[in-house]
């Protein structure tokens, strides 16, 4: 039969708590990660509300559904409405009137930019021929003026 030593002992027993300390940590450590994974997504997809979903995921350590609920915050859209129900503007008119006149105006600067975008893209070609012509010429000036340069030397 084999026996311990009181050394032997103690070292088996100093490591068990040291393993037991260690599988501790790294448990609160994982929890800790998997309670931010919220923060993290909401961060990544550029949500508006990344700070408040942080906060509930942290709270979701005391209160699991918190957290969960957090979980689907981060990946819900800002602005998106999933209930049916219309997206509220939040600009607010005295009468039906005012409404229907930016309503108008915004409709007409709408068409206006669509004939104004057909009408600038030859126009905006025609410039950009012109200055590559120039360019061209500058550049063609240039490379003359150093061979005579050269020449001269």
């Amino acid at each position: 039969m084999y026996h311990t030593t009181p050394f032997q002992n103690m070292f088996f027993m100093g490591f068990s708590i040291f393993i037991l300390l260690l599988s501790v940590v790294i448990i609160i450590i994982g929890i800790i990660l998997i309670h931010d994974l919220p923060y993290h997504i909401a961060r990544r997809r550029n949500h508006p509300q990344q700070d408040a979903i942080r906060c509930m995921a942290v709270m979701g350590l005391v209160l699991f559904p918190l957290w969960l609920l957090s979980m689907v915050w981060a990946y819900m859209r800002s602005g998106v409405s999933y209930f049916g129900a219309e997206h509220q503007n939040s600009t607010t008119y005295e009468n039906d009137n005012e409404k229907d006149a930016v309503e108008t105006e915004a409709n007409e600067n709408e068409d206006g930019l669509d004939t104004l975008g057909s009408d600038t893209d030859n126009s905006q070609k025609d410039d950009r021929d012109v200055s590559l012509k120039k360019t061209v010429e500058v550049v063609e000036e240039n490379s003359e003026s150093t061979d005579k340069t050269q020449i001269q030397e």
